[in-house]
Parts: C-alpha cells; structure tokens; sequence
C-alpha cells in the first residue's frame, strides 16, 4: 500500500510504503521440535513471510557458503592460536546466524567468543567444537532447511 505525504514544510511529496503486518503464511511438514534444535522458527518463519520463499533460498544459500569459508578462517585462526581472528571470525558468524534463524550456530559461535575472551581457547577445550561439532551443526542445518523448505506449502490467512 502507498500513501503520498506533502510535506508541511513545502518540501517535495514522499511515498511511503506501508506493509501489511502479516505476509503470505506457510506450513511445513517438517517437525517443529526439529526444526527448533537448530533454527529460531519465529525468526525464519518472519524472514519467510517478508521475502518470500525463493529469495529467502537464495540468502540463506548466501549464509550456508559463507558459513563455510568463515570456517576455514575458524580452524586455520585455532591452528595458529591466533584468538584475536578466532573470537573475530566466531563473532562474525554469531551475528550473521542469529539475524537468519540458525540459533544452534549461533549458539556456537558464542561459546567460541566467550572462550577466547576467558583465556582459555588453546587447552584443547574447543578441538570438538571446532572441528566436529560447529562444522555438524552447519551441516545438519543446511540439510534441514531444504527439506523444510521443499516441504513448505502456502496457507490461506
């Protein structure tokens, strides 16, 4: 919806886009309580109405790449004890996957933050979530989100 708005100033006339407050709606088939393990649903279900479901594939096609080269950065930061980059890098991802839903990722990466912050990231606490359980979760959640995707299926208001 546009409305035009003259300005009392004398200014020259804006258009203002007013959205709805609901966008389309969607279902899944996909378990909640699994989806959940992995995703802020409120978050991704927001994202989804607001964009739709073909450019939300395509960004979060953008964040699962990222995901990954940002990981390398990750593993080659921890390998070289180098925790300015690694608290860096986990911050990066921190950020970019909460604004996107991925909650578990997200989670992660700031345990990876606070354990650099306390000293503490080169007694080989971090050998697991470093290299198996960070690198799983982006797996798994790239897995999830495209069968959640393939099974979503539009609602009527």
């Amino acid at each position: 919806l546009a409305h035009n708005v003259a300005a009392q100033s004398g200014a020259p006339e804006a258009t203002l886009i007013a959205f709805p407050d609901q966008g389309p709606r969607f279902e899944s088939s996909i378990d909640n309580d699994k989806m959940a393990t992995l995703f802020n649903l409120s978050t991704l279900e927001t994202l989804l109405s607001s964009v739709g479901p073909k450019p939300l594939i395509e960004m979060m096609e953008g964040v699962f790449t990222h995901n990954r080269e940002i990981l390398a950065v990750i593993q080659q930061a921890y390998n070289d004890e180098d925790s300015q980059n690694l608290q860096a890098r986990a911050h990066e991802l921190r950020g970019m996957n909460g604004n996107f839903g991925l909650s578990e990722i997200s989670r992660l990466c700031g345990d990876i933050e606070n354990i650099c912050r306390s000293g503490q990231a080169y007694l080989g606490s971090m050998d697991d979530m470093i290299y198996e359980i960070l690198p799983q979760a982006m797996e798994d959640s790239n897995i999830l989100f495209k069968q959640w995707v393939e099974t979503l299926k539009p609602t009527s208001p």
